[in-house]
């Protein structure tokens, strides 16, 4: 097997070089002959290409009138000056009641003294009570506490949506059916 590569090997290097052979001939192109032309072809190449691409264009026109633009983002920071003053209030210096949703606070006891100022008792998710009054900041948007009535409290908050306008949200916390029957 080794005698017979070898032997191949040194046959078919040689020290005399061939003549490079005769290089082929280069056939020339086929030419295309014109055909006659016919009166209708004489009147497709008598429009130019550019009143037929008018004729396309002038057929659709796009009107953005109010149409939202594409190329906005649909999450926009909000700009320093409407954002909520609550941004400038580190986390450590909120009280219990800013740190939690207005939906997670749940409407306990209204406590309504004769003369005096009404309360009320809210609880978090946690179980905790919390005694808040007429004035007093709750939730993570700083609703303020309007009223406290019979039926419930009533709570402003500040809202920022996404064009960056600031609008006032009410909401009312109730006492649920169940806690109206317990004594």
């Amino acid at each position: 097997m080794v005698a017979c590569s070898l032997s191949l090997g040194i046959g078919s290097c040689s020290n005399t070089a061939e003549p490079p052979g005769k290089p082929e001939q280069i056939k020339p192109a086929a030419v295309k002959i014109p055909e006659k032309k016919t009166p209708l072809a004489d009147k497709k190449q008598a429009v130019p290409p550019s009143v037929e691409a008018q004729k396309t264009s002038a057929e659709f026109t796009y009107d953005p009138a109010g149409k939202p633009d594409p190329f906005v983002p649909l999450i926009a920071e909000i700009p320093a000056t409407k954002q909520l003053s609550r941004a400038a209030v580190p986390e450590s210096d909120l009280t219990p009641l800013q740190k939690y949703d207005l939906s997670e606070f749940k409407l306990v006891a209204i406590i309504l003294q004769g003369n005096s100022e009404p309360t009320a008792m809210v609880e978090d998710k946690a179980g905790y009570g919390y005694i808040i009054k007429k004035g007093l900041l709750i939730g993570k948007n700083n609703g303020i506490i309007k009223e406290i009535s019979a039926i419930g409290v009533v709570i402003d908050e500040k809202t920022v949506d996404s064009t960056g306008s600031e609008k006032l949200k009410t909401t009312t916390l109730n006492i649920t059916q169940t806690m109206l029957g317990e004594k």
